[in-house]
């Protein structure tokens, strides 16, 4: 069986073909989105630079809220930790 022969038994008879048209449609769908997403964000991004002052005090603030939270957050989770570790070595 030659070459073609295969290539036709693979993907005409079998149907694969249409396995991989649908890969195909899926991956170009995929590219339009992204597309569209990331002209979305360059485009906030854009206005956002435009209007520095605000933007920078908004990202400012919210960096120091999260770095606060996680170190909030991470200290009552790690004070958790010790008391369980200090009474089940005690029980």
């Amino acid at each position: 069986m030659t070459l073609s022969d295969k290539l036709y038994v693979i993907l005409i008879k079998n149907g694969s073909w249409k396995t991989i048209l649908d890969g195909l449609w899926m991956t170009i769908r995929i590219s339009a989105l992204a597309l569209l997403l990331g002209t979305l964000l360059g485009a906030i991004i854009c206005l956002l630079r435009i209007a520095r002052p605000v933007y920078q005090s908004i990202i400012i603030g919210m960096l120091i809220y999260l770095t606060v939270s996680y170190i909030v957050f991470g200290l009552f989770a790690l004070s958790d930790k010790i008391r369980q570790r200090k009474r089940s070595k005690s029980a």
